[in-house]
């Protein structure tokens, strides 16, 4: 097996490197460049520099230098094998051959590679937008060119943690605080698409299944850290992100899709879905001036994450939904190759 023979070369090497490292840090006091007298006891000893030397990188010698750079150099052979990198789109080839030095923080080992190859065969595709822009039309459009994935929306209603979301967005709990809510907000949909992803999807990306998702972990930071002052947006970024994906372990989209529709149009499409009843609107979909917020923070991300945006709106109306639909499956053709 190629992975089980590269890995062994490495340890090898590796180990004996190691040993090479301390023999040598044993050996130096003896291997000085002169001799000289102990200015105490007047007895002759060795001084000066080592005669052998020895570096990493950059005049460095530590046993941790040596260890990542043997690390990094065996992770890139491992994106240089076609054996591996046959599996990857040139996207996901690029991606993680720029991931090199981050892997050079992780031991080169079987369970890290076979980790690497779920990260490497699951996709994850979001389509997100705000409340009216259109998503359950075009995630029902995807399906027909691509009935072979696997889809999924958040938030899941029927399930247990759906209630509590449902009562959330009632209005049972009446928060004042913004601060307070958009943590414990945010607490609520990350717990039901851990959920969801543990009894339902994980399989399926796992087995290397495309999934496409309508929202995701953007949604929290669209509509929670909208709560926020500016100057907390950072600070909240990072705590999601730490909590979903590193404490939670929930998988990373590949890409996210931004269905970019101006509010006023959103918000008329809603009511249009809603017969005109604003009663229907939830507290989030029928406070304009919120939405205006969170189109602001869904700006603010995109442009951080590297969302692709996708046009909806033109000369202050909405595009054909077929327009859209084909800007998407254009998007997602291209991150497919």
């Amino acid at each position: 097996d190629f992975f089980k023979a590269l890995v062994k070369q490495y340890q090898l090497e590796l180990a004996a490197g190691i040993k090479l490292i301390k023999e040598y840090f044993a050996m130096q006091p003896f291997i000085l460049s002169q001799f000289g007298k102990d200015e105490k006891t007047g007895e002759t000893i060795q001084k000066g520099g080592c005669i052998i030397s020895m570096k990493v990188s950059k005049d460095r010698l530590s046993v941790n230098e040596y260890i990542k750079a043997v690390r990094r150099k065996y992770w890139t052979a491992l994106f240089e094998n076609k054996k591996f990198i046959g599996q990857l789109t040139n996207n996901l080839q690029r991606d993680f051959y720029n991931k090199v030095e981050e892997l050079s923080n992780y031991d080169f080992s079987l369970y890290n590679i076979y980790q690497l190859k779920i990260d490497v065969e699951k996709k994850l595709i979001v389509i997100e937008g705000l409340d009216g822009g259109g998503k359950t039309t075009q995630i029902e459009l995807i399906k027909k060119v691509y009935p072979d994935f696997r889809y999924i929306t958040f938030p899941n209603y029927d399930s247990p943690s759906g209630k509590i979301i449902k009562s959330y967005l009632n209005g049972d709990y009446s928060e004042e605080s913004g601060y307070v809510s958009a943590y414990t907000a945010s607490c609520f949909y990350a717990v039901d698409r851990y959920t969801c992803y543990k009894t339902d999807w994980e399989k399926d990306i796992k087995a290397g299944k495309i999934v496409v998702s309508a929202r995701y972990v953007s949604s929290n930071a669209m509509y929670q850290m909208t709560k926020l002052s500016e100057e907390k947006w950072e600070e909240y970024l990072n705590w999601l992100y730490d909590m979903e994906y590193n404490k939670f372990g929930m998988p990373k989209p590949y890409a996210t899709l931004f269905l970019d529709m101006p509010t006023d149009i959103s918000r008329k499409l809603l009511l249009k879905r809603y017969g005109g009843d604003e009663k229907k609107l939830d507290i989030h979909e029928s406070n304009l001036m919120y939405m205006n917020e969170c189109r602001r923070a869904a700006e603010y991300v995109a442009e951080k994450e590297g969302w692709i945006m996708i046009p909806c709106a033109e000369g202050g109306e909405p595009l054909s939904v077929d327009r859209i639909h084909q800007t998407i499956i254009l998007k997602i053709k291209e991150l497919l190759e």
